[in-house]
């Protein structure tokens, strides 16, 4: 199982490219990520997940918890989450309405720079 996360920046916006399979196994790095990412920029932060075959509990657990510290901070969180079983698994734990889903990178970035500092 192959997992990584990348960062770059784009516009307005700190982009996490993620690849793979987020499950337990590697919800410390997942986490650490998007921690740092967070604290990092003073704009918005965007989770492009395209490239995830497979989130679990512990997944949505770091990206809600990444919401919070974005909205602490008043700062814009977008969820890249085009189709197929990742997108199905935030519909099914109902959170397509909490959080700010794009079906992909450009409509994400495009929100993201309405919120810009």
């Amino acid at each position: 199982m192959s997992f990584s996360v990348e960062s770059s920046e784009e516009g307005p916006a700190k982009v996490l490219t993620v690849t793979g399979e987020v499950e337990f196994s590697v919800i410390t790095g997942f986490t650490t990520a998007l921690t740092d990412a967070a604290g990092a920029t003073d704009g918005a932060l965007v989770i492009d997940l395209s490239n995830v075959r497979y989130i679990d509990s512990s997944g949505l657990g770091a990206i809600i918890r990444t919401q919070k510290l974005m909205i602490e901070r008043d700062r814009y969180l977008g969820i890249v989450a085009p189709s197929g079983l990742v997108r199905r698994v935030f519909e099914i734990s109902g959170l397509l309405t909490v959080l700010n889903i794009h079906p992909d990178l450009d409509s994400a970035l495009a929100a993201a720079s309405k919120f810009s500092p």
